[in-house]
Formats: C-alpha cells, structure tokens, sequence
C-alpha cells in the first residue's frame, strides 16, 4: 500500500517471509536518490506486525491524529501456499526420476 504524506510517498507492506511476518515502511522522495527504509522488522504474528507498523507510523508522523492515520490492514499481504495450483513447465523425465 502506498501513503501520501508531503512530498513523499511511503510504501507500506506486510507479509509472511519464512514463517515470520515482515513489516516494511519505505519512504520515497524526488529530492533523494536512495529510499529511506524507516522500518523493516519480523514478528511472529500478523498482528504483532500491524501493531509494530503502526507504532512506527506514530513515531515518524507524531501529530498526526488517529482517524487520519491509515488502515494498515490493507498493507497485510495474505500468504498463500508454495506452487498451489501451479502445474510444472518441466516436462516428465522419461526415466521417471524428474529432472537431472
């Protein structure tokens, strides 16, 4: 999800990365080159993830009142399981073995 705020834009995101949930905010800005990373953090559940990116939202954006802070559930990205319902583009190995 992305945030308006000023002249910058921030990227907000939250997902599972190997059985953890990361939370990320990224501030991009025409004035810099690089991206500033203000937040990239694991946690062990999805709303230990929203209550840390939120947190740090409070922290970068102090003022700014409750109701107008965003809904970061819209950042949760939902896992979905490795390869389901993704049929292979190897063909079967005629020796039954897979691929070598």
């Amino acid at each position: 999800m992305f945030v308006t705020r000023g002249e910058s834009e921030f990227e907000v995101s939250i997902g599972a990365v190997d059985g953890e949930w990361e939370g990320k905010i990224v501030e991009y800005n025409l004035s810099r080159v690089v991206p500033v990373v203000h937040l990239c953090h694991n946690w062990i559940s999805p709303d230990a993830a929203l209550l840390g990116v939120r947190r740090r939202w409070q922290r970068l954006f102090p003022e700014e009142l409750d109701e107008d802070m965003p809904d970061f559930h819209e950042a949760l990205i939902e896992p979905t399981p490795p390869f389901a319902g993704v049929k292979s583009l190897i063909p079967p190995s005629p020796l039954g073995r897979g691929v070598e």
